[in-house]
């Protein structure tokens, strides 16, 4: 079951509302380093009784907190005094200023009634850089290569006009994740092709795109030519040729 939940994590963007997926007591949150990120308590937190959060990774181990339900405030471990800020009415923290170091598991234990424990495993990731893209001709095709240079857990997309792309006999698209890279063929280029296409880079935090302009190809080239050269024989009585790949404006 606790697999299952991890598999099926709670993705939190920062300072993001809680939304629970695991029926057990047992889930994972993600924070981008130098952010901000809330580790859920209980929702049905106990009226009397005390609390305590621990820290915990295969490095060290640490106290957080204690608190005593009802009492005007928590004792927060000097190490993380102003670094974590403490909600009493569901038990949840607020750890700021992710680094690294942070990653583990999180424990809270509720001393009530009945005893409740829950433990959160927090991973942190690294904040993403702007995807460039560089483009390519193959025979009749284009390739457009989309990479960044740091980032765990991506997903790739390829946009245009705002729709998602996908693998079908127009386009082709390969993910290699060793280099971080997601590749885009347009296969038998033809005029309706040329313009704008979006690369879209995301992890469960955080997310990037960069915009590319396909104007290579000879098709593509000479679609751009004929944008800027009809307005310019247009001033003057000319006449407008295409002879082979050129297109001409004469008087």
């Amino acid at each position: 079951m606790a697999e299952e939940c991890y598999k099926r994590g709670i993705r939190l963007f920062v300072l993001s509302a809680l939304t629970a997926l695991c029926k057990a007591d047992e889930f994972l949150v993600y924070g981008e380093r130098q952010s901000s990120v809330i580790v859920p308590g209980f929702s049905d937190l106990e009226t009397s009784g005390r609390l305590n959060w621990q820290f915990s990774s295969r490095k060290t181990s640490a106290a957080i907190l204690d608190y005593v339900i009802g009492s005007a405030e928590a004792n927060i471990s000097p190490m993380y005094k102003n670094r974590v800020q403490f909600f009493p009415s569901n038990a949840s923290v607020l750890i700021k200023v992710l680094q690294y170091s942070d990653e583990g598991n999180y424990t809270l234990t509720v001393q009530g009634a009945v005893t409740k424990t829950r433990t959160i495993l927090l991973q942190v990731l690294g904040p993403l850089s702007d995807p460039l893209i560089f483009s390519y001709e193959r025979n009749s095709s284009v390739v457009l290569r989309c990479s960044t240079v740091s980032g765990s857990l991506l997903t790739f997309s390829w946009e245009r006009g705002g729709s998602t792309l996908h693998n079908d006999t127009k386009y082709n698209l390969m993910e290699d994740y060793s280099a971080l890279t997601f590749t885009l063929t347009i296969r038998n280029l033809q005029k309706s092709d040329c313009g704008s296409y979006k690369c879209r880079v995301s992890n469960p935090v955080s997310v990037k795109e960069s915009s590319y302009d396909l104007s290579s190809g000879d098709v593509c080239r000479q679609e751009v030519y004929l944008q800027w050269l009809v307005p310019v024989c247009a001033l003057v009585p000319c006449g407008l040729f295409l002879i082979g790949s050129g297109i001409f404006c004469e008087c």
